[in-house]
């Protein structure tokens, strides 16, 4: 309760600082220009990005705060920091956030991670995850999104993201010269 004052105005200046970034960037690239690699870059620069990033740090402690105390001002904060971090399209920016945020509710005894929480939260990175997609597909057009092929190869694709690291890292493991 104590910093709840600090987090809460470092979130309304990310948040500020991140939608006046991105009304600027709209205004340069067009709303189509949201999925281009240069609005990512772009976005990711200046002064106004670097007071953006302030959200990143009052995220966790806001998590905490809302998983405690449910309120829902703080809710709509989280959500308006997400969506500016989520709008990059880099889906680890966003699914770093949340299973650090869960993390460190857990090593402070907030909640306990269970079977049924470990599936809600791999649904939900699932769909930022897949969000992520829809945003680049925006371009090619919505009505390409409904095909059942694009949404298994999707899925295919997130497996392969999720396992990708570990499975890399352990190869590095098993052809390390000093093992």
């Amino acid at each position: 309760n104590h910093y709840r004052p600090l987090f809460i105005f470092l979130g309304f200046i990310a948040i500020i600082a991140g939608y006046i970034h991105l009304t600027i960037l709209i205004n340069d690239f067009g709303f189509n220009g949201l999925a281009k690699e240069e609005f990512s870059r772009e976005f990711g620069k200046g002064s106004l990005s670097h007071l953006q990033n302030m959200g990143r740090l009052a995220f966790f402690f806001l998590f905490v705060d809302f998983v405690r105390h449910r309120k829902r001002t703080i809710l709509i904060l989280l959500l308006l920091i997400a969506s500016l971090i989520f709008i990059r399209q880099v889906k680890y920016h966003m699914i770093i956030l949340l299973l650090g945020s869960i993390y460190f509710c857990n090593t402070h005894g907030i909640f306990r991670i269970t079977i049924k929480r470990i599936l809600l939260y791999c649904l939900l990175i699932y769909i930022l995850f897949n969000l992520t997609y829809v945003i680049g597909f925006s371009i090619i057009g919505y009505e390409n999104l409904h095909f059942i092929d694009i949404q298994k190869y999707l899925f295919h694709h997130f497996i392969a993201y999720i396992f990708g690291g570990p499975v890399a890292f352990s190869r590095v493991f098993e052809n390390a010269a000093y093992m």
